[in-house]
């Protein structure tokens, strides 16, 4: 097929097939699902191949390639494919790797510490833990990479550091009140409170703001005045709630010695 074949196939833009193509964003959960049901092939395999194309990946990642035998690397790869491994669990091949590789976390910090002073850009994701998560790879990345395409980052990229800064000073006990101002701040500012009823909202962050894709397909347009009352109802718990952050947050400071907001 050709690229407009392909999005004509999907219904999804040739933008941003395009862009999956190029390796600037990957495709959003509901694309990917879309891609899956409509080609017979799982999520994970669009996202890391089989369990041989994933730990090759893996190996030239963690620079492991020219430091571990080959008959190792098919160690593992055989061990995984025999288990119920699930491509992408990062923390099950390391869990192998490390049975497998008598010397592995020395081969990992080795790695490490050549990065410094002078870190690899293809690497600088080693000098973050958290960037190894399975939750923080499936759940966040998807979001950010969308969000700070390249056409995107100069729109997204300050909000999204306001919204950084906040979360690193807000008080822990705020942070359930943040939370929902940001969930009632989300409907309002997309299409979602004009097509939808607020019984839809999910409660937790997903894509589109619904509990239910099944949601997308109940998409009407609603009367300005159900609408309005809404749009009311939703600005005054806004502000309710953040009247009750600072209001914490004074009771919080009023009596102590440290006055920064650090």
């Amino acid at each position: 097929m050709t690229l407009k074949d392909f999005s004509e196939y999907l219904n999804i833009p040739v933008s941003s097939i395009n862009s999956w193509e190029r390796g600037v964003s990957i495709p959003r959960p509901n694309y990917l699902k879309l891609l899956a049901d409509k080609n017979d092939i799982s999520e994970n395999w669009i996202l890391y191949g089989d369990v041989e194309d994933y730990i090759q990946d893996l190996f030239v990642y963690l620079d492991l390639s020219a430091k571990v035998s080959e008959d190792k690397f098919f160690e593992i790869v055989a061990i995984l494919q025999k288990s119920n491994f699930k491509v992408g669990d990062y923390n099950k091949f390391e869990e192998i790797a490390k049975q497998v590789i008598d010397n592995y976390d020395e081969l990992i910090a080795e790695e490490e510490k050549t990065l410094l002073p002078y870190i690899k850009p293809e690497r600088i994701a080693s000098q973050f833990n958290f960037l190894k998560s399975t939750q923080v790879q499936q759940e966040y990345l998807p979001f950010l990479n969308d969000l700070l395409s390249e056409e995107k980052i100069s729109a997204n990229g300050p909000i999204i550091l306001f919204l950084i800064d906040a979360l690193s000073r807000t008080n822990d006990q705020t942070k359930p009140l943040f939370k929902r101002v940001l969930r009632d701040i989300n409907w309002l500012v997309t299409n979602n409170i004009l097509l939808l009823d607020k019984s839809e909202q999910s409660e937790e962050p997903k894509y589109y703001g619904v509990s239910d894709s099944k949601a997308l397909d109940r998409l009407v347009q609603r009367e300005w005045e159900v609408i309005e009352k809404e749009i009311n109802e939703r600005i005054n718990n806004i502000a309710s709630r953040l009247k009750s952050i600072v209001e914490l947050n004074y009771e919080e400071l009023k009596d102590s010695d440290r006055k920064t907001i650090w």
